[in-house]
């Protein structure tokens, strides 16, 4: 059985710091947190809870488990977090999973083992999980249940409280204000569709077609990872299937920008010959030329919100079950209306 040292000794670090990172009672930075959370991981090493009263130690750590920390949409999520944690004396321990379910329930068993005082999740495995869910909802360490708040997708329904966003209403949004301004041939970047709010997204863009009579087929979509290259391949992929298109919804900002290089390249004019809209309002969205118009989503305000009421479920833990969903709204910019001047509005928040 591993001991507390053989943590320490792995991850490089004291006895002494292992031993903050667990209590949470003092400081202890990210790339060090992430060092002894990976020794812990291979060590399989499980934390003695109980004090000499036999009470469990009181946390001053949440978990945030993320999608991509590495993700220019999540900083401003993580400093709505931080804010609110700094200010009730907690520190976030981070668990990325980069889209892989099975990583993320891998770090909820993980989480069962440390001396976690509750969750704020971006959970990718979908809502058809219901068991996997349910489970969530009922964790506990030594009997003392763990509260967990979810974000972006709407967790209420399995008993886990939820700060969510309209992702259906949001691709659909976006399709909308394309054909509105004219496009007959929309083409769709999804980001990853083991995502629920990937999978919301292109839903709503399909039923906006549907309404207006406009074409669509199965190869008028193609996923991507948010990220600027896959925005790219993708554009590149539709032109090169000669699927032809005057409007692109690019699930986040970053694909709508690898899009408009790949466009360019070709000698596309934006929004001349193709308008784009993208997704999140990153703070880069008003910065380019063209500049892009986006669905904007209040992310620190996501943070913020998630972990105030993290701190509230906490310190009350029968409190009733909550779903808050923010609002979306959609910023017109170069990339649908060539009238608009740049502005180098920083509207990202």
């Amino acid at each position: 059985m591993s001991t507390m040292k053989d943590v320490a000794n792995k991850a490089g670090v004291s006895i002494a710091t292992v031993s903050n990172f667990l209590s949470g009672t003092k400081h202890v930075s990210p790339a060090v947190k992430e060092k002894i959370q990976q020794a812990i991981q291979e060590l399989k090493y499980t934390p003695n809870r109980i004090t000499k009263k036999g009470h469990r130690s009181i946390s001053k750590t949440i978990a945030f488990i993320v999608t991509q920390l590495d993700c220019i949409f999540f900083p401003m999520v993580i400093s709505g977090i931080q804010k609110v944690a700094n200010e009730n004396g907690y520190d976030i321990t981070f668990y990325p999973t980069n889209y892989d379910g099975n990583l993320e329930k891998k770090y909820i068993h993980a989480i069962q083992s440390n001396n976690i005082a509750g969750v704020i999740i971006d959970t990718v495995i979908s809502p058809s999980d219901t068991d996997y869910f349910h489970d969530l909802s009922k964790i506990t360490l030594n009997g003392t249940p763990i509260p967990v708040v979810g974000i972006q997708e709407d967790l209420s329904s399995f008993g886990i409280s939820s700060i969510t966003l309209n992702s259906y209403q949001g691709g659909y949004m976006a399709t909308e204000h394309l054909v509105q301004k004219g496009c007959k041939k929309i083409v769709c970047i999804t980001g990853p569709l083991v995502s629920g709010w990937a999978s919301a997204r292109l839903k709503g863009y399909q039923d906006c077609l549907k309404k207006y009579n406009l074409p669509y087929n199965s190869s008028f979509y193609r996923e991507g990872d948010c990220s600027l290259i896959s925005g790219y391949q993708a554009s590149q992929y539709l032109l090169a299937n000669a699927i032809e298109f005057d409007g692109i919804f690019a699930q986040n900002d970053l694909m709508a920008t690898g899009a408009i290089k790949s466009l360019k390249e070709r000698g596309f004019r934006i929004p001349q010959d193709i308008k784009i809209v993208g997704y999140d309002n990153i703070f880069i969205t008003s910065l380019l030329n063209p500049s892009i118009t986006s669905v904007h989503i209040p992310k620190q305000r996501l943070g913020e919100e998630a972990a105030t009421l993290l701190l509230k479920l906490i310190k009350a833990p029968n409190t009733q079950i909550t779903k808050l969903e923010l609002p979306l709204t959609l910023i017109e910019r170069q990339t649908t209306n060539e009238q608009i001047k740049e502005n180098w509005d920083l509207f990202s928040l």
